[in-house]
């Protein structure tokens, strides 16, 4: 295809965000205690979808989550810790009660898998 043609494409980040998706999903139901409903290629603000923490079979806490790729070129510091640059949307939405549902971060590393 000509690339002077201006069209939406995939890009190299796509497949980052839904490889760390799949991974997030896999470690995350591996108990069947949780469940996942994680949107590939979302656009929706904010979340990458929502984690639900099950009591038998019934849904017990459902956890807001937003997941990001570990960057490939991230160093630990001399006490193991990890620091990179992360966008805060997520936070904000607790800070500004944007949903009184539970958040966390999930940062993937998929250059482990």
């Amino acid at each position: 295809m000509n690339a002077q043609i201006n069209l939406g494409k995939i890009d190299k980040n796509a497949f980052k965000e839904s490889k760390a998706a799949s991974i997030a999903r896999l470690h995350l139901e591996k108990n069947n205690k949780i469940k996942t409903h994680f949107m590939e290629m979302d656009k929706t603000p904010n979340f990458d979808g929502k984690a639900m923490i099950l009591e038998g079979e019934f849904e017990r806490i459902t956890v807001e989550v937003q997941i990001k790729t570990l960057p490939s070129n991230i160093t630990k510091s001399a006490t193991g810790e990890l620091a990179f640059s992360c966008d805060t949307k997520a936070m904000n939405c607790v800070l500004k009660n944007v949903t009184f549902n539970p958040v966390v971060l999930l940062v993937v590393d998929t250059n482990k898998f």
